[in-house]
């Protein structure tokens, strides 16, 4: 969409198109990945890279709390915490 269209949609002189408006609301309710993750994308249920690695939401958050137990088990030990 060009800078023109946007402001007639604006202006109220365009009526958007419905695949715009689709669009309008993917970006709106956040369903769409920013620039930051690039290289990415979403087939069905699962986050895949652009080496073709595929992660479920449960594998993202197990990740997570894993990196949380490793993180709490380094804090408790000074070796482990002036290692790492």
């Amino acid at each position: 969409m060009s800078v023109k269209t946007a402001q007639l949609y604006k202006s109220g002189k365009r009526k958007p198109t419905r695949q715009a408006l689709h669009l309008f609301a993917l970006y709106r309710d956040g369903l769409v990945l920013g620039p930051e993750w690039r290289g990415f994308r979403v087939k069905g249920t699962r986050l895949i890279d652009d080496a073709g690695l595929s992660l479920s939401v449960s594998q993202l958050v197990g990740y997570v709390l894993l990196l949380q137990w490793a993180a709490d088990l380094a804090r408790r030990d000074p070796e482990t915490t002036q290692r790492y």
